[in-house]
């Protein structure tokens, strides 16, 4: 059994490019209540900067490749930074690469999306569409481990 999250963990492999823009999305695009995402988001807070939490940890969507909604993923930055995530929405398959890992974008790729409250981000934010502006986000993704 050992081998095996050996290899799960090995698996969570992150593209070799450019993963520095963290995108967003409001959390009210999650409209179908019967759904596991619309429920985990009725139970979470916003933190300062608009960033959604659900049991201390970010949400964020990510690709098919990384899980299910409801997995946590502990995320490592080429800064060292390091933050605890829960998957509160999946990226259609459509919209990833062929390895649904990320969404293909001109200088690379974005691999994690945050859920936030759009109208609690900073102008500086909602104007690139991306959170690294934020303390603690700078910098390209590194490392994407399971939590256990």
């Amino acid at each position: 059994m050992n081998i095996l999250m050996t290899a799960a963990l090995a698996a969570l492999t992150v593209p070799d490019m450019d993963t520095s823009f963290k995108a967003y999305m409001d959390y009210r695009a999650i409209t179908n209540e019967e759904s596991t995402q619309y429920r985990m988001q009725q139970k979470a807070e916003t933190d300062e900067n608009g960033l959604r939490t659900y049991k201390g940890r970010y949400m964020i969507a990510v690709g098919t490749y990384y899980g299910e909604v409801g997995d946590r993923l502990d995320i490592t930055l080429d800064t060292g930074e390091r933050f605890e995530a829960v998957i509160g929405d999946i990226k259609a398959d459509s919209s990833t690469d062929s390895t649904h890992r990320y969404h293909p974008m001109e200088n690379g790729g974005n691999v994690v999306e945050f859920i936030v409250d759009v109208r609690s981000v900073s102008r500086g934010v909602r104007r690139s569409g991306d959170i690294s502006s934020i303390e603690g986000f700078e910098g390209n993704i590194e490392k994407i481990e399971r939590a256990d």
